[in-house]
């Protein structure tokens, strides 16, 4: 959603600020109220990080989140980083769940193709104009967050309430 409407970064941030902020509000109360304390036990085993492979990953890391704030242009993520993984971590690309990824990409066409459907646009369009944030909420309930946002992204322009109701 962020890319899609091209929301300004303090903008976006301001729109998740008060849902964020009410949410850990809202856990740090049902933890203190529900969840019984327990005494913490760490084993004894040295975790040891290659110190070198450490930094690439922060790097690669950082890239990604420049990306994300339209630092630099996405593609340019798309061949650094399964570049490099291909040179040093062979292994990480072989863990990566592509049967989601592709669950997203095939769900992003399946959202455009059901925009183009005029019974389905005029029904979200309508759903999502009478009340955004609660349309969102439920259809959320129905599947998941991001093929919501990704599906009702194509009806509504008021991004505010459809982050905001696809979040909670």
């Amino acid at each position: 959603l962020y890319t899609k409407f091209n929301i300004p970064t303090n903008e976006f941030m301001g729109i998740m600020a008060p849902p964020f902020i009410l949410s850990v509000a809202i856990i740090t109360v049902c933890c203190i109220l529900f969840v019984k304390p327990e005494p913490l036990s760490l084993s004894d085993e040295k975790i040891v990080l290659n110190p070198k492979r450490t930094i690439l990953y922060l790097l690669l890391f950082a890239l990604s989140i420049v990306i994300v704030f339209r630092g630099i242009p996405y593609w340019i993520g798309l061949i650094v980083i399964p570049a490099v993984l291909l040179i040093v971590d062979r292994k990480a690309l072989k863990m990566v769940d592509y049967g989601l990824l592709f669950t997203f990409v095939f769900f992003v066409i399946f959202a455009g193709n059901m925009a183009r459907i005029d019974v389905v646009r005029d029904l979200f369009s309508t759903l999502l104009e009478k009340n955004t944030l609660l349309f969102s909420v439920v259809s959320c309930q129905c599947i998941s967050n991001v093929p919501s946002a990704i599906l009702l992204s194509q009806f509504t322009n008021n991004y505010a309430d459809l982050l905001v109701g696809v979040n909670i």
